[in-house]
Order: C-alpha cells, then structure tokens, then sequence
C-alpha cells in the first residue's frame, strides 16, 4: 500500500521504520522511504536487517540491497567535494529528486556546521525520512537543520541513489560510482 503525503501540509506521512534505540541510522530512514515509494516488502527486509546487522557505514546499507534478491534496485553512489554552507545542502539534491522516475530513494548522509557527518536519512519524493521523526519532512533547508540536531545541516558528502528495477536481471553494478558533482 503506497502511502500518499499531501504537500500542503507542514509534514507528510509516517516514518513507519523508526531506530528507536538503535544507535544506527542508516537503515531505518531508507526503509521509510522505500515503504512511501509503495516497496513495504522490501522496507520491511531492511529494517529487519538493520535491526540485526551493524549498519555504520552508508556503503554497508548499500552493499546488502545490491546482494539481496527480494530487493530490486540499482544502487548509485554520488560523492560530493567542496560544500558551501547554508542553503547548497538542499540545493545539491534538487538536480537528483529532479530526475525522472519519481520512484528513485535516496539515503544522505548530512553533514553539520562542525563538519561531521552525524546523521543519515531517506529522502523520496520531495520528503525527508528521518528515522528519529515520527512524520516525513519536507525537503528544504529548515527540515535539513532539524534532522542534524545541532546547527546547521551544511552539506551532504555522500548520497546513493536506489532506482527500481522491473527484475532482477536489469540491475546493474555501480557500486563506486565516479566522483560527482552535484
């Protein structure tokens, strides 16, 4: 069942995979946002899988919904170089959310005025999936600030994009993708 966000509204819908107390949160925003792009199945695999696994790093995430079979995505990661501060975190994910199809996930890893990289989330649709929220965010630069915590959200050193594919047999490899400016 796909869930629908209205986008007048200040939040979307629920943030059905949350981390609770789990330290990691790179699975569980994902899950979200594969659960809003209408893939519950596949959601709920990697939530069941974030629980059980050590999740710590962006590429570990990516790695297990390559390998696994029930999940049919292309995996493609973007690294970023350089990011101005304020308002270039949003701004580097517009070309990316602005490519068709509409079904494409992304999980970011934020960074913060300080310069690290505390927190991860999904992003589909024009909505944020942070595993700490209990309803998506819109994307925009007030929304990034909040999912960081501290500060300013002012960068996004890393994201991957997973795209649906119609079978296994049409996935392609791209683990480390080249260097991307975004």
């Amino acid at each position: 069942q796909r869930v629908l966000v209205d986008r007048g509204r200040v939040t979307g819908g629920p943030v059905v995979w949350r981390q609770g107390a789990n330290p990691w949160c790179l699975g569980y925003g994902l899950a979200s946002a594969m659960h809003a792009a209408g893939d519950p199945d596949g959601a709920a695999l990697l939530a069941a899988e974030t629980a059980r696994s050590d999740f710590r790093q962006p590429m570990q995430v990516a790695d297990f919904v390559r390998r696994s079979p029930a999940l049919r995505y292309e995996v493609v990661r973007h690294r970023a170089k350089g990011l101005r501060a304020g308002p270039a975190a949003a701004a580097l994910m517009e070309p990316v959310l602005a490519s068709p199809p509409s079904r494409d996930i992304l999980l970011c890893v934020l960074r913060n005025a300080g310069g690290g990289s505390p927190h991860a989330v999904g992003v589909h649709d024009g909505w944020i999936y942070d595993s700490v929220e209990v309803r998506a965010l819109p994307l925009n630069q007030t929304s990034l600030d909040k999912c960081v915590g501290t500060g300013l959200c002012t960068g996004m050193p890393v994201v991957y994009r997973f795209v649906a594919v119609s079978s296994r047999r049409g996935r392609k490899r791209k683990c480390a993708q080249d260097v991307v400016q975004l």
